[in-house]
């Protein structure tokens, strides 16, 4: 079991307290940890804070470098080109026409160009 400390209040007791508070060269210890203590906090605050706006900097600096959206939608019966093209991966045609029956794909449902070639074969 821990004993609490108890303080002592008799005449040896204030006088050790006196002399504790009195004590220049702890206090000036004391002054210095805490300068330190604070100038260390500063320090990382501002890193910190450099680093966020270099950061802020470099992701607006991208994203204005970025090309624009300029808002083009497409027109079905306009903006669409079927291109074919032969084995070897060469343009033959490219068939242009408002009725052509174009199906609107994503980019898994395309194959990749091995698998057409194998497929093809």
């Amino acid at each position: 079991m821990r004993c609490i400390p108890v303080a002592d209040y008799g005449k040896r007791g204030v006088q050790q307290q006196r002399r504790a508070l009195q004590n220049t060269s702890k206090r000036v210890a004391n002054k210095v940890h805490l300068s330190l203590f604070n100038l260390i906090l500063i320090t990382i605050l501002a890193l910190c804070i450099t680093l966020l706006s270099f950061g802020i900097g470099i992701f607006r600096g991208i994203i204005s470098s970025a090309p624009r959206n300029r808002g083009y939608q497409c027109d079905s019966q306009r903006d669409f080109s079927t291109f074919v093209y032969d084995v070897d991966g060469n343009q033959t045609a490219k068939l242009v026409s408002s009725d052509s029956n174009r199906i609107p794909v994503t980019s898994d449902m395309i194959p990749r160009q091995s698998e057409a070639r194998l497929r093809s074969h």
